[in-house]
């Protein structure tokens, strides 16, 4: 058989990631049983090597293959999540995470840190949480890409380290990584995630008291929002509105706000 012809070390890496028994032919068995990533992973490659042999480039069919499945399990990872199945979420993700790590891929490696990070984060499991998106934040730094990818990246491991000082009222700390983050997106020069982060100083403010200042921060929020006819923050934004109106028992202003909120999201349902 030509060189070109002989199996990659892809697959073999992953399946050594994926099992801790030492018995190759059960861990492969067990994997293929539970995992329908790796069956298809597996038909990509052998397809991929037919095509090598016919002439193309191996590595990059096996390569691309395995980045289209990395990107597949990403999105379906966060579908899971948006429907609260954490479960099926982190199995995905996890997933996702031995493939970038198979084939080096270090964009892709951080964006499952991330993604497994906020699975855990949803599920209340803070601690686990900030281990991940601190090894996210880690490897950003240690990295010298600076394509817009990894910068982003770096930004969404801030973010979700600030949602988790925020959730466990370590507010100094939230605020630290909420503004670096801001930073973060002002230099991207992404509306919708100075938004995010806007409205995260915002319900800094509100949950020490300081509503004044969490009503500066929401609006600046708003602003952004409506420059990127982000109606989804839009419509958080007047949630925020009527919170704290409604804590002030301004109830007229707070009624106001929420349907507003109520309008936008279902006019969104419709388009």
């Amino acid at each position: 058989m030509d060189a070109t012809c002989e199996p990659q070390s892809y697959v073999f890496k992953y399946i050594l990631q994926s099992t801790t028994t030492n018995d190759t032919e059960m861990s492969l068995y067990t994997l293929f049983k539970k995992s329908s990533t790796l069956a298809t992973i597996t038909l990509a490659i052998v397809f991929g090597h037919l095509a090598a042999c016919s002439g193309s480039d191996s590595d990059k069919t096996e390569t691309e293959a395995l980045r289209d499945t990395i990107v597949s399990l990403r999105q379906r990872g966060k579908n899971m999540r948006n429907q609260s199945r954490f479960d099926e979420a982190l199995r995905l993700h996890s997933e996702g995470l031995n493939l970038a790590k198979a084939i080096g891929d270090t964009a892709e490696w951080i964006q499952a840190l991330n993604n497994i990070g906020t699975d855990y984060r949803r599920m209340g499991i803070y601690d686990v949480a900030q281990e991940y998106h601190y090894n996210a934040y880690r490897m950003c730094e240690e990295s010298t890409d600076t394509a817009y990818v990894m910068r982003k990246n770096r930004v969404v491991s801030l973010n979700g380290l600030g949602n988790i000082y925020l959730s466990i009222r370590s507010y100094e700390r939230a605020d630290s990584a909420f503004r670096l983050a801001l930073a973060g997106e002002h230099a991207l020069g992404s509306n919708t995630g100075q938004a995010i982060n806007y409205a995260n100083l915002g319900a800094i403010y509100n949950a020490r008291g300081d509503d004044e200042k969490a009503l500066q921060y929401y609006r600046k929020s708003m602003e952004l929002n409506r420059a990127d006819s982000n109606d989804l923050g839009i419509a958080l934004c007047h949630t925020y509105f009527g919170n704290i109106y409604e804590k002030h028992r301004r109830y007229d202003k707070a009624l106001h706000e929420y349907s507003e909120a109520y309008r936008i999201m279902e006019a969104s349902k419709d388009n």
